[in-house]
């Protein structure tokens, strides 16, 4: 009977065991990597499979991109990932519909070919304290048909 427990309990803590190690690992890389600063674009949040998210290509040939020195465009990652609440993926589309108005960043350390994303800016401020001045800000008066020069 003793033996029998034994064997429940490894079952039930050995995974769990793994699953500590790997977040200690993931944990550990994200705080020794070198974090560069690269410039987004190409925009889509709107996957219904998957949630919302901000699906991103990164332009490495912005002269404000960072990347690891000897390194080949070819060896980069093309594309990236950021999630974000569900009311926020849609203003985020909007305030970069906006054109070259607002310029969005996102704080990367490698991992082989693939990019760990550690924050998102817009125009150099976090996007929650960016998307939050946007929603702050005056709205346009709606236009109305009789008066003229309005156009709809």
């Amino acid at each position: 009977m003793t033996r029998t427990r034994t064997l429940y309990l490894a079952a039930l803590l050995l995974p769990l065991l793994f699953l500590g190690v790997q977040c200690a690992y993931l944990a550990y890389l994200r705080a020794t990597a070198t974090v560069y600063t690269v410039v987004l674009k190409a925009y889509d949040p709107r996957d219904y499979v998957y949630g919302r998210f901000m699906q991103f290509r990164y332009d490495w040939d912005d002269p404000q991109s960072q990347k690891p020195q000897d390194t080949k465009k070819e060896d980069l990652p093309e594309t990236g990932r950021f999630y974000l609440p569900e009311n926020a993926a849609l203003d985020l589309q909007e305030m970069l519909r906006q054109g070259n108005k607002r310029r969005f960043t996102a704080s990367v350390s490698f991992m082989g070919k693939k990019a760990m994303i550690h924050a998102l800016q817009i125009d150099g401020r976090s996007w929650q304290d960016a998307r939050a001045e946007w929603l702050a800000r005056p709205m346009p008066a709606p236009c109305d048909a009789n008066v003229p020069g309005c156009a709809h």
